[in-house]
């Protein structure tokens, strides 16, 4: 081989190297690249998701606060009746004699929003919260979301049972709750008799049991769910 072909063959492989390492480089910018946008949209993601937990969550501590709230009312208006049937004489305004039994009756339980956490679970892009404390927090959420499923139930199926009953053999309910949805009753032709219902064992024990069931969920709701949302907006918002 002469020197003149020597050249030219070391020409031609220096030739393909070059073209091996711009393809190699272009193949890695590329790949950088790739990688760089799918960082970018997962993170653009993730803020998406974090901006609507956050909403979620918002809504979540509002309406915990108001179900407590409401609890609360039930509570004190079966204290009141409690005191009021343990008195030896009572003498009550009867508009709150029903203002207070009407609101023993009544419910209002808290239904937690998880409308983007079950989309986080359900897409698979839980993974996408690179807040790992955040993703702790949220899956012992979940948790707690099931125990409170359970104990609303148990509740609700528990309550109904002793009140409805006493409702319908006991009571006149349109004289405890006279307008339903902008639906005025007529007066009742069986009016009830309020100093016989007081002086009744069975709503003694119906206004005692109320106020065991509703301390439990108070209870529990204040010991376990309050805490754990509480916890999650702090992490939202960017606090520990």
């Amino acid at each position: 081989m002469s020197a003149g072909d020597h050249g030219t063959r070391k020409q031609q492989v220096l030739r393909a190297l070059i073209e091996v390492i711009v393809i190699a480089t272009g193949v890695a910018f590329g790949l950088a690249g790739d990688a760089w946008w799918d960082s970018r949209k997962d993170s653009e993601r993730e803020q998406e998701y974090l901006a609507n937990l956050r909403q979620d969550f918002d809504q979540n501590y509002e309406d915990l606060t108001r179900s407590l709230a409401d609890t609360d009312s039930v509570l004190y208006s079966a204290e009141y009746l409690l005191g009021l049937m343990s008195a030896e004489r009572f003498d009550t305004p009867r508009d709150s004699l029903v203002d207070h039994i009407a609101r023993l009756f009544m419910s209002w339980p808290h239904t937690p929003v998880t409308a983007t956490y079950d989309e986080l679970v359900s897409s698979g892009d839980l993974t996408l919260i690179r807040d790992h404390e955040l993703r702790e927090a949220l899956a012992r959420w979940a948790v707690l979301l099931e125990e409170h499923e359970r104990i609303k139930v148990w509740f609700f199926d528990q309550w109904q049972t002793l009140h409805t009953p006493f409702l319908f053999e006991e009571t006149v309910f349109t004289d405890i709750d006279s307008e339903y949805m902008g639906f005025q009753y007529p007066p009742s032709p069986h009016p009830m008799d309020y100093g016989s219902l007081l002086r009744s064992r069975k709503f003694w024990n119906l206004v005692a049991l109320r106020v065991v069931t509703a301390m439990d969920l108070k209870n529990w709701e204040e010991a376990e769910l309050a805490p754990e949302t509480d916890r999650i907006l702090a992490l939202l918002r960017g606090g520990r």
